[in-house]
């Protein structure tokens, strides 16, 4: 299912004031919490096809409520135009480009000053970019870069040095090749002259007001927010950056309505199918406008959104982690009209109750309901916050996939142990794939008239018939799939997601060139555990050398990366598992394999119904009694409540002896859901 989230974020005047307060932390203004924000709410979000707004509440010139996104891609491109700020190396291209551009323009002798891998080095891909788009656009700063940054051997280093012939050795520092030191310093040049230039165009620029051109997908957003094409989290750094470009044109009033109605119109918005729906609130104050409440509550709850929000207080008796049932007394306004805005959840709710108290958070039971509202002092709590709203409200996550991912999970690690990364012979990677899922798809069907063949049978037969030097898995699928009364279709990340938490891992492929396969097979043998990301592995800057394809399975994901199984045997990676951040990565394209409920016969039929009920029946007795179950450790005997063992779905760890033990043979499992619902939570 596809998320479209909302965030609505307080930058009026008191949002000015320090956050500092005498805490250990660095200080700024809670104005630059926004960022931070943003960033964390969009963050490590696996599909592109997810969507998100951030409306700025506040600004002093112009509009009201403004596109915080939209307002920082435009004055980056008012500096840059269609570039973002990507903080890699500088690209050997780029260097070529700005050389022609240099060498046309009288520094004629660049190349033997400057060595492209020393430049690559010392400037960013962002600076490189910044200085060749005002290279080609501005003459007059063409001129100052040739005859004023770059010294006169860029111009004539053969000329100098037939001049200095005689006295060649006391004169050549003035002329040898360029250090990163050197290049760093004209670089530091032009990017201030540039940034100079803007800020004077910038006179009399104001912020963007929010359309419905204001929703990006999260991809976009981020690197946007974070100034960079990769995954990286959001700096420090970069998050005063982004403070100083917008602090001129903020810290006006309070208008929450207008942005409240505004959210309401773009969440209602159907050009977005089925999506689950978030809107992020943070503010410090009541609103500075009018506006009917009980309006706006009943059009976001009519179109299905989940409200979550969050009160910044300057007061030490807050408690960051806790959910409220009913509004305290000595709240201040802006706390209790906030209070009133947010979603409830019901306490009964013990799956999510248990997500809550894993976590760490208090949760009042006053009443049957629980408001998503949070109240923070610090900006470190809003870590926490946002956590809260990405994790456990959008479906991407815990409770969307709960109950389907722990059987499916449980039964690839422990039901089945043949075909837990197997290992591939030759170009086999199709045949691994394709068994995998075609023997999980008919798994499913309890009592199947036929049997479920063997893993390893059906390899057998692709490989029989397709060889070892590989194949086309899809073409593969569509012959053998019909044999077994199955489907395939290819599919997009959403679907293929959707597919996992209906319970059946997809095939995934992908291809790669020799220097990239080079690249990922270092990665996680460096890094077993690892997330590959953009910035481990760049398909974009890719030549055109032929590439090499392959085949695996996805079989989980959460808000952080997609869970794959490789074929490469248990040595490669995490036992045989690789994680990805998204599908962009590796470009993967998914084959969903199923079947439909006209493909079953009648007695599978009632046999599938009987089971499934029993199933749910089974598990959700389990999760009911998660938090309040004990278990004894067979190592030291002393007795613990599940939910304080750490570890693995195999393995866990005693709280009390610290010691390590299968959780596979715990009583009905829950020990090992127990270790699987944690590391969901995490």
């Amino acid at each position: 299912m596809s998320t479209f989230s909302g965030i609505l974020l307080d930058v009026s005047g008191s949002m000015e004031c320090s956050i500092g307060d005498g805490v250990n932390e660095e200080g700024g203004t809670w104005a630059k919490s926004i960022f931070t924000v943003t960033d964390d709410v969009v963050k490590h979000d696996v599909s592109r096809n997810n969507k998100v707004f951030a409306i700025g509440v506040g600004a002093s010139v112009g509009e009201d409520i403004f596109d915080v996104i939209g307002t920082i891609q435009q004055i980056q491109n008012k500096v840059s135009p269609g570039q973002t700020a990507d903080r890699s190396p500088a690209s050997f291209n780029t260097i070529e480009c700005l050389f022609l551009v240099l060498e046309n323009s009288g520094a004629r002798t660049i190349r033997k000053w400057a060595d492209k891998y020393v430049v690559s080095r010392a400037v960013s891909e962002y600076e490189a970019r910044l200085i060749l788009d005002k290279l080609e656009s501005d003459r007059a700063f063409t001129n100052r870069f040739v005859y004023d940054y770059l010294p006169e051997a860029c111009r004539d280093w053969d000329g100098i040095a037939g001049a200095f012939q005689g006295l060649w050795s006391s004169v050549a520092s003035s002329f040898r090749q360029a250090t990163i030191d050197d290049i760093e310093i004209v670089a530091n040049k032009a990017v201030r002259d540039i940034e100079s230039l803007v800020t004077k165009s910038m006179e009399t620029y104001e912020p963007i007001g929010v359309s419905n051109r204001s929703v990006y997908n999260v991809h976009d957003a981020a690197d946007v927010i974070r100034g960079c094409i990769d995954e990286r989290d959001l700096t420090s750094e970069r998050a005063q950056e982004l403070l100083k470009i917008v602090e001129p044109y903020i810290y006006g009033g309070t208008p929450l309505y207008s942005a409240l109605n505004m959210a309401s119109h773009l969440l209602s918005r159907r050009m977005y199918p089925n999506p689950s729906k978030l809107l992020f609130v943070m503010s410090d104050g009541e609103p500075g406008d009018t506006g009917d409440l009980d309006s706006i509550k009943s059009m976001l709850k009519r179109d299905n959104v989940t409200v979550v929000s969050c009160y910044i207080a300057r007061c030490s008796e807050v408690e960051p982690k806790r959910l409220y049932s009913v509004a305290r007394e000595n709240w201040e306004d802006g706390a209790k009209f906030l209070f009133d805005l947010s979603s409830t959840i019901q306490s009964t709710e013990m799956i999510t109750r248990a997500i809550f108290i894993k976590q760490g958070w208090q949760i009042d039971i006053t009443n049957n309901e629980i408001r998503l509202f949070m109240h923070v002092n610090h900006p470190d709590n809003l870590k926490n916050v946002c956590s809260l709203a990405r994790n456990v409200v959008n479906s991407q996550d815990a409770l969307s996939d709960l109950l389907v991912s722990v059987s499916l999970d449980v039964y690839i690690n422990q039901k089945n142990d043949s075909i837990t990364a197997p290992m591939q012979v030759g170009g086999t990677c199709y045949a691994n794939a394709s068994a995998t899922v075609l023997h999980l798809a008919m798994y499913r069907i309890f009592g199947r008239d036929d049997g479920v063949p063997c893993f390893e049978e059906l390899r057998a037969d692709m490989i029989n018939k397709h060889g070892i030097e590989g194949a086309n898995t899809f073409a593969v699928l569509n012959e053998v799939c019909p044999l077994y009364r199955l489907n395939c279709r290819m599919v997009d990340i959403n679907e293929a997601m959707g597919a996992i938490a209906a319970k059946r891992p997809v095939v995934a492929k992908y291809r790669l060139t020799n220097e990239e396969w080079k690249t990922f097979r270092k990665f996680y043998d460096d890094n077993p555990t690892g997330i590959l990301k953009k910035r481990d592995l760049d398909i974009s800057r890719r030549t055109h050398d032929p590439t090499i394809g392959h085949a695996v399975v996805l079989t989980s994901y959460n808000s952080e990366c997609l869970y794959l199984m490789n074929s490469w045997g248990e040595d490669f990676a995490d036992i045989g598992f690789f994680r990805v951040a998204n599908a962009e990565v590796l470009n993967l394209e998914f084959i969903d394999v199923y079947w439909r409920e006209d493909d079953l016969s009648d007695r599978e039929k009632e046999r599938y119904r009987k089971h499934g009920s029993e199933v749910a029946d089974k598990l959700m007795k389990s999760l009911k009694g998660l938090q309040e179950a004990c278990f004894t450790c067979p190592k030291c005997t002393r007795t613990s409540k599940v939910t304080e063992f750490r570890g693995t779905i195999s393995n866990a760890q005693c709280p009390l002896c610290n010691e390590e033990f299968s959780s596979t043979k715990a009583d009905g499992n829950i020990l090992a859901l127990n270790m699987y619902l944690t590391s969901l939570s995490r």
